[in-house]
């Protein structure tokens, strides 16, 4: 089969027919042999037409949009005794908590670590508080 030669301009009714039918199953340079048109010009028209490859185009609505709430949060009562610290999905820690707190020895937060300046006082802030 002779190829024929390349046209420009408008897309015909029958030509667009034909490229929505094959874009499907053939590749934009074998519709564009077919049509005379050029590779480029076959492809932009089918992506400016929302062809889709390997499925014909089909005008059906979207699958509604599930939409999941997330599982709430699980509590643990303080009033139980029970450490409130989770180690795991769902899972709390089986130890007793200190008194007055939430947590178990455990779990309870670390202390802030203090220093000593030069001069051996104890600070508590981060930086040393040296006089010049």
């Amino acid at each position: 089969m002779k190829p024929r030669p390349v046209q420009q301009g408008d897309w015909t009714g029958e030509e667009i027919d034909y490229l929505c039918q094959h874009w499907p199953y053939m590749t934009g340079g074998q519709i564009a042999k077919e049509l005379g048109r050029t590779r480029n010009a076959v492809v932009g028209k089918a992506f400016r037409l929302e062809l889709v490859k390997g499925e014909a185009k089909e005008e059906e609505e979207p699958p509604p949009e599930v939409v999941e709430e997330p599982p709430e949060p699980l509590a643990r009562p303080r009033s139980r005794g029970l450490c409130n610290t989770l180690v795991g999905f769902a899972q709390y820690c089986p130890n007793t908590v200190q008194p007055g707190r939430a947590q178990c020895a455990k779990h309870l937060p670390k202390p802030k670590r203090t220093r000593t300046n030069q001069i051996g006082e104890l600070s508590t802030s981060g930086a040393s508080s040296m006089v010049w």
